[in-house]
C-alpha cells in the first residue's frame, strides 16, 4: 500500500438495507449516498450536489 493514498470505508449498503427493501431503491440511494461522500471528502459545495441529485431523481419520489 502507497504511504500517499488513504482508503476510506464507507458501508453504503448496510446504510441502505434496511431502509429500502427493495433492491432497485437500494442501488439508486446507494449511488446517491456514495455521491455525498465522495462531495464531502472533496469540499464541493453540498447545495450544488444536493441540486443535481434532486434534478436527477426528481422522478423518484420514495428517495
Amino acid at each position: 500500500m502507497r504511504e500517499d493514498v488513504n482508503i476510506l470505508g464507507v458501508p453504503l449498503s448496510n446504510l441502505c438495507t434496511e431502509p429500502f427493501p427493495e433492491s432497485k431503491q437500494r442501488v439508486l440511494l446507494r449511488n446517491i449516498a456514495y455521491a455525498g461522500a465522495v462531495s464531502a471528502l472533496l469540499d464541493l459545495d453540498h447545495s450544488i450536489v444536493s441540486e443535481m441529485l434532486d434534478e436527477k431523481y426528481k422522478k423518484n419520489e420514495t428517495l
